[in-house]
């Protein structure tokens, strides 16, 4: 199977020295810079911090910790701070010395092998006595095996790396480098020997000029006193315009010599366009260098410290279906309960929905009491930091009058738009392109959509909105809205399938498959709640 991975860097780049959520505070340098972290974040990166704020002192797991560094520069723990949360560091930073020296002290070592490889430093530092093999810089993919870090030590041969595939590259632009040089020394030549030309040319009009005047002065000398000035004027003119037709070949060949230089420089500045592209694709490939921690560690630390309560808005009218699409949810050893509000008879307050973890929104046979007010109310929920899952049939079936409205609606809240249902059309999970390591495709590996495979015809996103899987047609399966596009404490996803199973209707999806691992971590995903306790 063909998957492509959600790159780090994409999923918390956003709260990078970032006030929301926030949960540790450092004071840097003198004078002092305040910088914003979450603990999670940081312990998952530095067995210091993990020491520190998990297992040394449980205590400081449950409120917020403050740090004071004096001997450290702000920029510099900038730096390592941005690295710990997006996984990147710049090659050509000024900072990498100090940059190691952190990581030692932090106990960072994927930071210390980058510096390592980025700088050619002593063997030894005398303040921490620890030995630096150098190396030339390697990069490679988060996939690459120990053997394919390690060839030497490989039993089962040298494998290929992606860096042969840029040393490929290199070689090849390399011979068109080389073929245009020679091109260029071939223009140079003949443009030399134009030049030449030229030279011998212009030597040789000189020469007729000289016989010219001479022959001129001669006929002066042989028709005075016996031609008439008008037949001295004509030969004069004739020999003029001999001497004009001579000038006019040494223009043509000061026009084609400066057609060659014009070719020339065209040649020179197609080199240094290639020049500049191989620097932009090394400077790619050192930035693309991830920080290469498991993502089974990091949803470890994801996980909620209590057991989540489950909220669900639905206009279903058939005991039967809501029970089986309760239990589904229920199979999920980290949900609690679930409520049922009917939301075509009535639609909660938000003091009753704010005691519910996230809330699951689908409809059937009945239309919501008030669309609009549910819309609203969503959008207060989500504010407020509570999470929001949405099944799309019928709720967003533009051709359907159960769908919700309000505010949740707006394309800031929502990842996809309203689209018409597309019913009776079988379809499975497209295996080729989902995000693999996103926590709510966790043990997801199949998804059958029966044989009417119920969804909304929609292929594309809202802007800050993110694809996380798709049917084998093109249609989206799974979304997510960027909560800090939308300016949301809470999360808010959509999945493109209606929630009851073949155990009670034989059309819907298979029960077989993992649906009901997509319903269930798509709500443990929205219900996840960093430690939001800090003053501005």
């Amino acid at each position: 199977m063909t998957t492509y991975s959600l790159p780090f860097s994409e999923m918390f780049e956003e709260y990078f020295n970032s006030p929301e959520f926030s949960d540790l505070l450092f004071y840097v340098g003198d004078p002092t810079e305040t910088f914003y972290a979450h603990r999670i974040i940081l312990a998952s990166s530095s067995e210091f911090f993990s020491q520190s704020l998990y297992i040394t002192n449980p205590d400081l797991s449950l409120m917020r910790a403050e740090f004071t560094l004096k001997g450290v520069q702000p920029q510099v723990f900038k730096e390592y701070l941005k690295f710990c949360y997006t996984g990147a560091l710049n090659p050509k930073s000024k900072n990498l010395q100090a940059l190691r020296k952190l990581s030692i002290q932090f106990q960072t070592p994927t930071l210390l092998n980058l510096c390592n490889r980025f700088q050619s430093i002593p063997t030894t530092i005398s303040a921490f006595s620890i030995p630096v093999p150098l190396s030339k810089p390697v990069f490679y993919n988060t996939e690459h095996s120990e053997e394919e870090k390690n060839p030497n030590n490989s039993t089962n041969g040298s494998k290929k790396k992606n860096v042969g595939n840029l040393n490929l590259d290199l070689k090849k632009q390399t011979t068109i480098l080389n073929q245009e040089q020679e091109q260029q020394n071939l223009s140079t030549q003949k443009l030399d020997d134009n030049n030449n030309q030229i030279i011998e040319k212009e030597k040789e009009i000189g020469k007729v000029n000289e016989k010219n005047e001479n022959k001129h002065e001669i006929m002066i000398e042989n028709v005075q006193g016996n031609e008439t000035e008008k037949e001295i004027e004509i030969e004069i003119e004739k020999n003029e315009n001999k001497h004009e037709d001579k000038i006019e070949n040494v223009e043509g060949n000061k026009m084609e010599k400066q057609k060659i230089q014009e070719k020339e420089q065209k040649i020179e500045q197609k080199i240094e366009q290639e020049k500049d592209k191989e620097k932009e694709k090394e400077q790619e490939q050192e930035s693309q260098v991830y920080y290469q921690e498991s993502q089974e560690k990091l949803f470890h630390y994801f996980k909620p410290v209590r057991k989540i309560r489950i909220a669900i808005i639905t206009g279903e009218r058939d005991i039967s279906y809501l029970q089986n699409v309760s239990n589904l949810i229920l199979k999920s050893d980290t949900i609690e309960s679930v409520k049922v509000f009917r939301g075509s008879t009535e639609t909660p307050t938000f003091n009753e929905l704010k005691q519910f973890d996230a809330a699951f929104i689908y409809t059937s046979d009945e239309p919501f009491h008030d669309s609009v007010a549910i819309g609203d109310l969503l959008v207060r929920y989500v504010k407020d930091g509570g999470g929001c899952v949405i099944a799309s049939i019928n709720c967003l079936d533009s051709s359907d009058d159960k769908q919700i409205d309000g505010g949740i609606i707006n394309k800031r809240f929502l990842p996809i738009e309203k689209s018409p249902a597309l019913i009776n059309k079988k379809s499975r999970l497209n295996k080729k392109k989902i995000l693999q390591n996103h926590p709510i495709m966790k043990n997801v590996s199949n998804f059958d959509g029966g044989s009417y495979s119920f969804r909304i015809e929609t292929k594309t996103i809202n802007e800050g909105a993110k694809i996380i899987a798709t049917w084998e047609d093109g249609c989206i399966l799974a979304a997510e809205m960027s909560s800090r596009h939308a300016q949301i404490a809470g999360r808010i996803v959509v999945l493109n399938f209606w929630p009851p199973s073949s155990e009670i209707d034989k059309n819907c999806w298979d029960s077989k498959s993992d649906g009901h691992l997509l319903i269930s971590n798509s709500l443990e995903y929205v219900s996840f709640k960093l430690n939001n306790e800090f003053k501005c």
